[in-house]
């Protein structure tokens, strides 16, 4: 019988150890990084343990093993020099893995690297959220997440990086609005959230971003009207809000900013006329206002704009008929006109747009005017070929250049290129890639 005995509580300390021993090992599993980084890092003197584990991390959950090209990574005890990982005086400063088929969600580790100043993740197919710890990459200066499938809402917590100057968001399924803490960017010189989903208006906060040359909101679903706040975008070079819900008048303080270049309205609910104070922008080549519901002349003070790229098609707008203005629309390379003239005393009477619903990005019904005109002028001139750039700050030399290209084919532009090329830009404009 004491034999017995012996022999089942030698067997149940067994099975109890066996399950104190299974559970250990889930809870090191369920720690994700905990299971493997802890370890491996602990090797690692070339960076401070919490960024190699935050490296780890995002090899972990990324799918690392089926990246392009993951040389070093987790094979050697130098992460500085796994690819597309660079660094300075021992701390993580650059991580450039664009196109590099990156797959699963970021981790909030992610923000353990105090000096990253480049992150390029760029065209994957990063999914989940974008991490709030971001906020606490304080020396970032370029964040390019764009073209991946990230969803939920721009988290607030961006609007802490003081030295940021490059936000690129775009092309994903964000939603939600657009945090008014991204005006609070003291350095911010592009920002890039088109092709989303999101809704609500334009902050007015983004008008204290004195030092934004390139606003691309294009292709949401934003509504309200556009702030005079803008008029404050006094480095703007590019300002694209097409394909959105916005209401209300062209405000006439976008007259103030005198060194825009491509000014893109199209496919948006704006009423109202063309204010003349658009005139003011001699250095306007791009000037696309179609598919809204304008109406009234076209301001004679347009003929002082050296316009290569003009669309004010679909629309009530009627052109004079003078002479001067005539001759300054035909020397337009690309022109999208509605071909009516304004009364001023000729037989052609002004004409009385009326509108049929379409579905915009908002699902609420658009105006689109249904005139009948003369057809459209389009020059037979040769295309220009696209120019290109390379990123300002490289993060690892020898790598490809990341660089972010819209999809789809608008309607609303010209299918030959303008000889317009756009100067300082680190993505060329939608309507010139598409």
């Amino acid at each position: 019988m004491n034999r017995s005995l012996r022999w089942v509580s030698a067997l149940a300390l067994i099975a109890l150890l066996a399950a104190v021993g299974s559970f250990a090992f889930m809870g090191k599993t369920a720690a994700g990084e905990a299971s493997v980084s802890a370890p491996f890092c602990q090797t690692v003197t070339e960076i401070p343990q919490s960024e190699c584990e935050a490296l780890v991390a995002l090899y972990d959950s990324t799918d690392g093993p089926h990246w392009s090209n993951h040389a070093g990574w987790m094979q050697t005890a130098t992460p500085c020099s796994w690819f597309g990982v660079s660094c300075e005086s021992g701390h993580v400063t650059g991580i450039l893995l664009t196109s590099n088929e990156l797959s699963g969600s970021l981790p909030d580790s992610i923000g353990d690297l105090p000096s990253l100043r480049d992150l390029w993740l760029d065209k994957n197919q990063l999914s989940g959220g974008i991490p709030a710890s971001l906020g606490n990459l304080t020396n970032a200066r370029e964040l390019h997440v764009q073209a991946n499938q990230l969803t939920g809402t721009i988290p607030p917590e961006l609007g802490s990086l003081s030295n940021l100057e490059v936000l690129s968001l775009a092309l994903n399924q964000l939603t939600g609005g657009i945090p008014p803490e991204l005006g609070s960017l003291p350095n911010l010189e592009a920002l890039h959230l088109f092709d989303n989903q999101l809704t609500g208006g334009i902050p007015d906060e983004l008008g204290n971003l004195s030092k934004l040359w390139s606003l691309e909101l294009q292709y949401n679903r934003l509504s309200g009207s556009l702030p005079d706040s803008l008029s404050g975008l006094t480095s703007l070079i590019h300002l694209f809000v097409e394909h959105n819900a916005l209401t209300g008048s062209i405000p006439a303080a976008l007259g103030s900013l005198s060194s825009l270049e491509a000014l893109s309205l199209s496919q948006n609910q704006l009423s109202g006329g063309v204010p003349a104070e658009l005139g003011s922008l001699t250095s306007l080549q791009v000037l696309h206002i179609d598919n809204n519901p304008l109406t009234g002349a076209l301001p004679r003070t347009l003929v002082d704009l050296p316009l290569v790229s003009f669309a004010f098609n679909e629309t009530g707008l009627c052109e004079p008929p003078d002479a001067l203005f005539q001759s300054w629309l035909a020397g337009i390379q690309g022109l999208r006109r509605t071909g009516v003239l304004c009364a001023d005393g000729t037989p052609t009477p002004s004409p009385t747009p009326t509108f049929t619903p379409t579905d915009t990005p908002g699902g609420t019904p658009s105006p689109t005017p249904t005139i009948t005109v003369t057809p459209e002028i389009w020059p037979s001139a040769t295309p220009t070929p696209t120019p290109s750039r390379t990123p300002t700050r490289p993060v690892t030399p020898g790598t490809a250049t990341p660089t972010s290209e819209p999809h789809g084919t608008p309607t609303d532009v010209p299918t030959s290129t303008p000889t317009w090329k756009p100067k300082s830009v680190l993505y060329l404009p939608v309507f010139m890639k598409r």
